[in-house]
């Protein structure tokens, strides 16, 4: 904190604070021990929701949509420096981003072993286990197959730090 602080008292002292984009986040959560995992090696949200802080330039006409990700920097740089996004940048700007907290949200994790595939949609978080083919997704047999393991919670009980409320079927 004390660091961040500093970071914007210089912005601020060099007269540059309002016309600043201002983006500090990180690429991963991390996990110490919830649920039994530590690292980033999981897709619960302690690992992949990291921290996010945002501060556009004060004259900016768009605001921070709610749901922002880290693929979506780069052109939110590049459309704020009046740039042309990049072809390989994959992420929307944040300047003409549409709410879409009505979209399922999917995010995948490819290991040795398993495949994991969480989808969240209207508050409830699916997470789903699959035997894994890497370095792709499995196979259309192995998902006709079903999952191995499937985790069902609401996201609010989540990240109000209540584990219990997972379960293993939709009501």
């Amino acid at each position: 904190g004390q660091r961040l602080l500093e970071l914007f008292r210089h912005l601020d002292h060099h007269g540059v604070l309002d016309d600043s984009l201002v983006i500090i986040t990180g690429d991963h959560g991390y996990e110490f021990g919830e649920r039994g995992f530590t690292g980033a090696k999981s897709l619960y949200d302690a690992n992949i929701r990291q921290g996010m802080i945002v501060k556009p330039p004060a004259d900016a006409s768009w605001t921070v949509p709610d749901r922002c990700d880290p693929i979506d920097i780069p052109p939110t740089t590049a459309r704020e420096l009046g740039s042309d996004v990049p072809e390989p940048c994959q992420g929307e700007p944040w300047q003409s981003k549409e709410d879409d907290s009505s979209q399922p949200r999917i995010t995948e994790r490819i290991r040795e072993k398993h495949y994991n595939v969480a989808v969240e949609i209207d508050g409830i978080k699916a997470i789903y286990t699959y035997h894994s083919n890497p370095p792709t997704r499995p196979t259309s047999g192995q998902l006709a197959d079903g999952p191995l393991r499937e985790e069902y919670y609401e996201l609010s009980a989540v990240r109000d730090g209540r584990f219990e409320d997972c379960r293993d079927s939709l009501d």
